[in-house]
């Protein structure tokens, strides 16, 4: 285990990276990258869009304001919904309001998918679509 350790290299805590401030992108205006990282997503199911915005968000900390993480939320399969909605209302309402969009792909076949799908949708109370 200790060689294993020794081979990763001690674990850190690491801050989101800093767009260096003579950066092209750092010039940008939040809402022209928001525009721009909005077309990149045109296009892919709601599944890609939310995996696609959560690696932008990693690139730094301008980006993360700009994906706008939170408004869409994608499950692949009726268990994660029902771990989505759990994880929701544990969370605060803030959190809860903040979704107005949900992509859910269900699994054609299992019992009491309806009920967990059902689970996620009333703990989304803003849903738009």
């Amino acid at each position: 285990m200790a060689r294993r350790n020794a081979r990763r290299g001690a674990t850190t805590t690491t801050a989101r990276p800093q767009q260096p401030a003579d950066a092209p992108a750092a010039s940008l205006p939040a809402e022209t990258l928001a525009q721009i990282l909005d077309a990149s997503l045109e296009g892919l199911d709601a599944w890609d869009r939310q995996q696609a915005r959560m690696s932008l968000a990693q690139v730094c900390a301008g980006w993360y304001g700009a994906v706008d993480l939170g408004r869409e939320l994608a499950v692949k399969d009726s268990n994660m919904a029902e771990r989505r909605a759990k994880s929701l209302m544990k969370g605060g309402a803030e959190r809860r309001e903040r979704i107005r969009s949900l992509g859910i792909m269900i699994e054609k076949d299992g019992a009491g998918r309806g009920k967990r799908v059902a689970s996620l949708v009333s703990a989304c109370a803003q849903l738009e679509r």
